[in-house]
Order: structure tokens, then C-alpha cells, then sequence
């Protein structure tokens, strides 16, 4: 199942997310997490699409909130390709989806903790509370999962269902959203699947002009001006 939030703006490339889903993976299942859109006029654009699901009205908390409401709808699907609503497949995620790999990033970067006093390090101390995960020490060098964008295995997925991580992701704004990033790169090291060794592209920075240039293999990404 392929997932993905969407908060829908003029210009959402949300249809053509479909349809390069649709084009490699012509059976599967799509479920779009609406998040909270002003117009909702897009719903209209898959009616005649047999597999795509649009979920309104029931998610306040962004990316993270939209993966956390598909997986306690669908909570027994064998994978989760977890995306954003302006990215595009290029080519199957097929080895991915069949591979014995419980989590693999679509793409990392590293990234060094904040001081404790920045919104960045409390909101994670918040969604790591009472979990079996936690939080390195500040200024400790780490890799982050892009997007968040992944693909999962229904085993992996429970873990973190379970441990109460995903239902304490209550991102409000683009800053957690970003800091979710850092939170799934974390927490799939600390299940053993650092995005540095399982991702499809490796570093995203390190890629950032022919991601710009549609030179990467397995997706691209569209930049548009995004709700904050």
C-alpha cells in the first residue's frame, strides 16, 4: 500500500503522484490522508480510480499524523511505501517492497542535534516519552530518513505502532514535520535499519541538483511552495 498526505494547493502535482504510482504499480493500493486542505475539489480528481482513497476529516497532524491514520485503518497490510504528495516514481520499488529489509529510506542525510533549548530537541524529547527509543545526547552526529519518505514492512510498522512513537508525532507545523525526518532516521537505526546502509539513493545532499534535474533513479520531486 502507498500512503501520503495531502494538504492540496494550486498546482499540487497530487494527480501526477498517482498516476507514476499507478504507471510501475498499476494494482496497488493508494491511500491519500488529506490534512486539513482549504479545497477539497481534488477529491473529485479520483473518482474513477478504483484503487486510490482519499481520508478526509480525520487527520490534524500533518505528514507523521497522515502515516499514523492510514496504518490504524489498514493496520494489516504486508508493506507501507510511505511519500509525499510532490513526488513522483520514476521507475518499480519492487526489489524494495520484496526484499527481507524491514525499513529502507528513500534517501538520508546526516544531521547533528540541536542544544536542548531549541523546539527541534523538546519536541523529540516529547515523542520519544515513554517509548522504548530515545533521544542521543545533544550535538551527537546522526542520519535522517528524507521525507520522511520509506518503505516499511507490516512488522516494522507495529513495532512502532506499539511503542506509542507514531501516536505521540502531533506535528503542527513544517518545523516538526522536518524534525520527523530526524525521528524516523533514529528510530530505524535504533531498530537496527540506519538509513545510511538501507536507502534507495543514499545521500540526498549530495544528489540535491540532479534531484533538481530529475537525475535520480527511482523518484523525483517537485518544489512548490509549501504551507508552513
Amino acid at each position: 500500500m502507498f500512503v501520503f498526505s495531502c494538504k492540496y494547493v494550486q498546482n499540487s502535482p497530487v494527480k501526477e503522484t498517482v498516476d507514476s504510482i499507478l504507471k510501475h504499480h498499476p494494482n496497488e493500493k493508494i491511500v491519500i490522508v488529506d490534512s486539513q486542505s482549504d479545497d477539497h475539489d481534488y477529491y473529485k480528481l479520483f473518482s474513477d480510480y478504483d484503487t486510490v482513497e482519499v481520508l478526509y476529516d480525520i487527520n490534524k497532524h500533518r505528514v507523521p499524523g497522515a502515516f499514523y491514520q492510514a496504518c490504524k485503518k489498514y493496520p494489516d497490510e504486508p508493506y507501507y511505501v510511505n511519500l509525499q504528495d510532490c513526488v513522483l516514481i520514476k521507475k518499480p520499488l519492487q526489489k524494495f517492497i520484496d526484499s527481507n529489509d524491514e525499513f529502507i529510506s528513500f534517501a538520508y542525510f546526516y544531521d547533528t542535534l540541536h542544544e536542548e533549548t531549541r523546539h527541534e530537541y523538546q519536541y523529540m524529547q516529547q515523542v520519544f516519552a515513554g517509548t522504548k527509543y530515545f533521544v542521543p545526547n545533544p550535538c551527537t552526529t546522526f542520519y535522517a530518513c528524507f521525507g520522511p519518505m520509506y518503505v516499511i514492512k507490516n512488522s516494522m510498522m507495529k513495532k512502532f505502532m506499539g511503542s506509542g512513537i507514531l501516536e505521540n508525532m502531533k506535528s503542527t507545523c513544517k518545523v516538526d514535520d522536518e524534525t520527523g525526518e530526524r525521528i524516523f532516521g533514529l528510530i530505524a537505526e535504533q531498530e537496527g535499519y540506519n538509513p545510511l546502509h538501507f536507502s534507495m539513493e543514499g545521500d540526498i545532499m549530495s544528489k540535491w541538483n540532479p534531484m533538481l534535474a530529475d537525475n535520480l533513479e527511482y523518484f523525483t520531486k517537485r518544489l512548490l511552495k509549501l504551507h508552513i
